[in-house]
């Protein structure tokens, strides 16, 4: 398989996840599609795409959410601003309500 060939597969791959993330609310390609080195979306716009709409499509606080922001987060590593948008998003992330498995906090046991 060429070099192509595979970032297309795994741009078709990230689209199934968006449909699947739609029709059941979640998708088994959200983790493979964003964050598994090696399985996810080698195109930096595309990453950044699909991390906006698992964001706007997930679960608030929800390990998906989580993910999505991590991606957008890094995205954003290289240049000198982060939008707005997304500083609020992973704050409020970050002050989940205690009892969530998906976000660590200091303080806590084991954190």
């Amino acid at each position: 398989m060429t070099k192509k060939q595979r970032t297309i597969l795994l741009a078709i791959l990230a689209i199934a996840g968006v449909l699947v993330i739609a029709v059941v609310g979640t998708g088994i390609w959200v983790v493979r599609s964003l964050v598994s080195r090696g399985l996810r979306a080698t195109s930096s716009s595309l990453l950044v795409t699909l991390a906006r709409e698992v964001f706007d499509r997930s679960t608030p606080f929800s390990a998906d959410a989580g993910a999505a922001l991590c991606v957008l987060a890094y995205a954003c590593a290289g240049s000198s601003q982060m939008p707005g948008w997304l500083s609020a998003a992973l704050r409020s992330y970050c002050l989940a309500p205690e009892g969530n498995p998906h976000v660590e906090r200091s303080g806590s046991p084991g954190g």
